[in-house]
């Protein structure tokens, strides 16, 4: 049956309808340099096209719709204060180019041309952000996992990009090269990866910002939970590609909770993200309960534009919500909220820095003792979240398939079969590596993409995590 959100979602009036509402939203409704709000509204433009190509080249929904666009204009011409964000419209730009060219990939182990420009657009987006390099990995996974085109001359490509990636930060280069000692080395770090982007003050304090951030986690949740209960009807192409983003999505997530100081740049990349699975729940979608909630989705979108666009009205909101009695909460960085949650945070902290996700949590457990809290606590709390982390990237590898080694990368079908038997008996104790940085992460992805033996994995990884967690608070302590 066709209800309201269907006929929206397959409607050829709908995009260009939305398009001039835009249009007119972001030329009235904004303040600021003229040449600016040209400049976005070109670069935002052209990621909108480039999407919309996106998904209708690739069939991302079984439908004839523009729903994936549809959506992402519609959010970044309600959220007023992005207009004149050039380095967010540029990431949106990057980003949907990242998406085009990851794409085609797809089983093509042939195609070098498209690697290149992959991660030659990530490493643009590493430029306007360097956190944003994190993302090379979470694509490379992507592109072995769920695209399978590993070849050796898409490894050089990509390796080729990378290269290019180091040129744009050579400038960083020397001064690693001259620290000494940890804190110098923590303090090069923070200045690269946290601390990139001038600014002061928390970027949730602004409450259009906090508005913004909450639809858009909404439309996140909303979108992740339909498609992983509804992929089943899509082709096996189409669901790699949404596997994609949602890892992508998910990881951008981690980066804005880690560094909400750059919600400003980070946000309108989640929301390109965000768009597809969000479009695929309202265009496919057919009963009253979901129609509802399209149509709560959209006047909740429209009332924040309105607060956005009106600056009179956004204050009284904020002043009446003022009053409503919550706990504040003030951190400048993921490390001193993990602080603050105690033991706890050091449960999540140690897991999340042993997974493929971006963190340290070497910093919350040097603060923590420096604290007072107990050492013997912290190192367990520390171990059992660190081995958690490397396990979840045992369960990532372990999706892919050998048959992809022999198939993309010409290999001796006796080969594969020897270094399965021998990664099944001896492999598994490669795992003690696993608490080096980075390189831990691979050879747990490795673990599980090879089938090593999940027990003896087990025991090797524990075993060099509880070493490095013990030599750590051994040498912590001893200094305090």
């Amino acid at each position: 049956m066709q209800r309201l959100q269907n006929h929206i979602a397959e409607s050829t009036t709908t995009l260009p309808v939305v398009g001039v509402v835009a249009l007119l939203t972001w030329w009235f409704g904004g303040e600021g340099i003229v040449w600016q709000h040209l400049a976005c509204l070109a670069l935002s433009t052209l990621a909108a096209y480039t999407l919309m190509e996106t998904v209708a080249r690739h069939a991302l929904l079984r439908i004839r719709s523009r729903m994936v666009t549809v959506v992402f204009v519609t959010m970044l011409a309600a959220f007023a204060f992005l207009h004149t964000n050039l380095k967010a419209c540029a990431a949106c730009l990057g980003m949907t180019a990242v998406w085009a060219s990851l794409f085609n990939t797809f089983e093509n182990p042939e195609s070098p041309v498209q690697t290149l420009h992959t991660y030659l657009f990530l490493a643009l987006l590493g430029a306007l952000l360097p956190p944003l390099l994190w993302l090379i990995p979470a694509v490379a996974m992507c592109q072995v996992v769920f695209q399978r085109s590993l070849s050796w001359r898409n490894i050089k490509a990509a390796l080729l990009a990378l290269c290019v990636c180091l040129l744009i930060h050579w400038h960083d280069l020397p001064a690693f090269a001259c620290a000494i000692t940890p804190s110098a080395h923590l303090d090069i770090w923070q200045r690269m990866w946290l601390d990139f982007l001038p600014g002061s003050g928390h970027a949730l304090s602004h409450p259009a910002a906090f508005l913004a951030l909450c639809y858009v986690l909404l439309m996140y949740v909303t979108g992740v939970v339909h498609y992983l209960r509804r992929r089943y009807a899509d082709t096996i192409e189409v669901r790699m590609h949404y596997y994609s983003i949602l890892v992508v999505e998910t990881l951008l997530l981690v980066l804005l909770i880690l560094m909400p100081q750059h919600l400003h740049l980070l946000l309108p990349l989640l929301m390109l993200a965000t768009a597809p699975a969000a479009a695929h729940f309202f265009a496919l979608t057919h009963t009253r309960a979901t129609n509802l909630w399209f149509v709560l989705c959209s006047l909740l979108l429209v009332g924040i534009g309105i607060l956005c666009y009106h600056p009179t009205l956004l204050d009284l909101f904020s002043h009446q919500v003022s009053h409503i009695s919550l706990p504040h909460i003030h951190w400048s960085s993921a490390t001193e909220l993990f602080e603050s949650w105690g033991y706890w945070g050091m449960l999540i902290a140690s897991f999340i820095a042993g997974s493929v996700f971006p963190f340290s949590s070497e910093a919350v457990l040097t603060a923590l003792i420096l604290a007072g809290m107990n050492p013997m606590r912290l190192f367990i709390y520390a171990t059992i979240g660190n081995i958690a982390g490397s396990m979840f990237n045992y369960w990532v590898g372990s999706l892919g398939k050998m048959e992809w080694v022999e198939k993309y990368l010409h290999v001796a079908p006796e080969k594969v079969d020897r270094t399965k038997r021998w990664m099944t008996r001896y492999g598994a104790w490669i795992g003690l590596l696993c608490f080096l940085p980075v390189l831990g992460s691979v050879i747990a992805v490795t673990l599980g993409f090879t089938r090593a033996n999940p027990y003896k994995s087990f025991v090797a990884i524990s075993i060099g995590k509880a070493t490095r967690y013990a030599i750590l608070v051994q040498i912590v302590a001893s200094l305090t």
